[in-house]
């Protein structure tokens, strides 16, 4: 992996944590719900992208979005009992 891919895995990862730890503190503090966060995340999933969007890139951002929809889904325990 060259600098630059070992640069930009890094600012990722950190990303993702910050991200995460953002989302766990607002969610514990009342700031957010959490179903309310999966709800939006699938409204993306389920809007028609634009017409002049790259479709491999809009595949990659979408697959993305659903990642973390499905985490916050199971992180904050929104699965219905049953």
């Amino acid at each position: 992996m060259s600098d630059l891919e070992n640069r930009l895995q890094a600012q990722l990862t950190a990303q993702a944590l910050l991200i995460e730890t953002l989302l766990d503190t607002m969610v514990s503090t009342g700031q957010l719900d959490p179903q309310a966060l999966v709800w939006r995340l699938e409204q993306y999933l389920a809007a028609p992208k634009a017409r002049f969007a790259d479709p491999t890139a809009a595949l990659a951002v979408s697959s993305e979005v659903e990642a973390w929809a499905d985490m916050a889904y199971d992180r904050y325990s929104l699965a219905t009992p049953g």
